[in-house]
């Protein structure tokens, strides 16, 4: 963070800087160091990306090297010349030809969609929520025997299991899935969940209207994407065990549904998370600073989202070790383009994926590839 203080005209340049010389600059300075010092103070129990969005970088001339100044191109560290003038060129390249055109495809343009809810069963169908209303029936199962059985009166002989403890079904989990979108529609991510189902007009009676608030709060901690006997076997070999099967599921959805334009990007997204698990992510200039790091393909146009990756950490193995001499940007890049080798379509993206070698490595595949630079780079 720079913070500037100009008055009147005592504000003095000194190597594309601006120096403020008055009484304010000690106490600018003690600002300044009071908000590193805040900032240093973070738990170490997460990683820290190398991820630096910042693109644009200020151009310094004293950075050329003698006698290159003067000519049409920048040198890298490498000795790499980039020209400054962009190429001419008559007619459009065979490797810039698309044959496939875009738009929707497979279940998406067989099934043509007439509302947004049959749109979003396409990505999520009911298959895949069978899937979750057994996985979280099995973890009911097991919470139910924690809730005390009551009495309805004290002169009664029977004991009443709570109703909120019941096994769940595929109605019941859209409803559920409803109002998570609700809150987010609200944008009541951190408000308290008893105020949304509060009473005198103070609550959203939408909320009252679907479920009882013990009945959601049950589901919510019950709801499950994976097979708890087996999860400790595959978490051996899969940090994402918990989630990949119905994660991979919805990507795999979301290639079917639609074909993609000319122009792609791969850029990343922080979801922010701050619960327990081993691959939590330190990303300073996030908003949210904290949460799950996921990497996705998407169409520059439409912003549709077609392949997907979530960051666990190190990778352990891999089924083709000669990408393991590539670099860990560049090898992202190629796991997520995947889907659309050999279409000559082109990608952007910032300087943290850009590199001479992911360069190199996209035209094997006939893919172009646009993006930034850092200085030096």
């Amino acid at each position: 963070m720079v913070i500037v203080l100009l008055k009147s005209n005592s504000d003095v340049a000194e190597n594309g800087l601006i120096v403020t010389v008055n009484n304010e600059a000690n106490a600018l300075g003690r600002i300044i160091n009071f908000a590193d010092e805040s900032d240093q103070e973070e738990p170490d129990n997460e990683i820290q990306s190398e991820h630096d969005t910042e693109s644009e970088q200020e151009w310094d001339s004293s950075d050329e090297e003698p006698g290159r100044n003067e000519t049409n191109t920048w040198y890298g560290k490498d000795q790499t010349e980039w020209s400054k003038i962009l190429s001419q060129r008559g007619r459009t390249p065979a490797h810039n030809i698309i044959s496939v055109l875009p738009g929707l495809r497979g279940p998406a343009c067989q099934n043509q969609s007439s509302s947004p809810l049959e749109s979003w069963q396409l990505l999520l169908p009911d298959s895949v929520l069978e899937e979750i209303v057994n996985f979280a029936n099995k973890k009911v199962a097991t919470a139910r025997g924690k809730y005390k059985r009551f009495k309805r009166s004290c002169s009664s002989r029977t004991l009443l299991t709570p109703t909120f403890v019941k096994d769940t079904d595929l109605l019941e989990i859209k409803a559920f899935l409803d109002l998570l979108y609700l809150q987010g529609f609200y944008k009541s991510r951190h408000e308290d969940m008893r105020s949304l189902w509060a009473t005198k007009g103070k609550g959203r009676p939408i909320f009252r209207a679907t479920m009882s608030l013990a009945r959601f709060s049950f589901l919510l901690s019950c709801l499950r994407f994976d097979d708890l006997d087996t999860r400790i076997e595959r978490s051996k070999t899969n940090k994402l065990a918990a989630i990949f099967e119905i994660f991979q599921k919805c990507v795999e959805n979301c290639k079917a549904c639609c074909c993609l334009g000319a122009y792609v990007t791969v850029d990343e997204l922080l979801i922010p998370f701050r619960g327990r698990y081993s691959f939590k992510m330190y990303m300073p200039n996030k908003p949210a600073k904290y949460g799950i790091r996921v990497q996705i393909l998407a169409d520059a146009k439409t912003h549709y989202m077609c392949m997907s990756d979530i960051y666990a950490g190190a990778e352990v193995s891999n089924k083709n070790k000669e990408n393991f001499k590539l670099a860990n940007p560049t090898r992202v890049v190629l796991r997520l383009a995947a889907p659309i080798f050999g279409t000559n379509r082109n990608i952007t993206a910032d300087n943290w994926y850009s590199s001479v070698e992911l360069v190199e490595e996209l035209p094997k595949h006939n893919i172009t590839y646009v993006g930034t630079l850092k200085k030096k780079k």
